[in-house]
């Protein structure tokens, strides 16, 4: 019974934060693009989202299928395992440039990440 009611407190907690995420883009990202969805899931450390970008004609898809939140001090970090995208290109970038780096996170994000550990 335990596990279940942690289960509904974290699918409520990921809800909130995709939506926190989802507005956070809309907001930074004017003029670029709209994320369309936005979708965490911090017990199986995925992300899903899809994003349609100015000037495309089809949303680009994103999921990180393994990631990992680090915190050092009062910096944390995001590392990614594994990613795939709905582009090839985007893929092959993605594998050369963010799989297995440790990327600082915006401090201003802070909040939102200590829900997500």
């Amino acid at each position: 019974m335990f596990g279940k009611l942690k289960k509904i407190a974290s699918n409520g907690k990921d809800h909130a934060v995709s939506l926190a995420v989802q507005k956070a883009f809309d907001h930074n990202m004017k003029g670029i693009g709209k994320m369309l969805e936005f979708r965490l899931d911090s017990q199986k450390k995925t992300i899903h989202f899809t994003v349609m970008l100015e000037g495309e004609h089809e949303p680009l898809e994103v999921t990180v299928e393994r990631y990992t939140i680090l915190n050092e001090g009062t910096k944390s970090f995001i590392l990614i395992d594994a990613i795939k995208t709905s582009r090839k290109w985007i893929d092959v970038l993605s594998s050369q440039y963010l799989v297995g780096k440790k990327m600082e996170l915006p401090q201003e994000y802070a909040n939102i990440i200590a829900m997500i550990v």
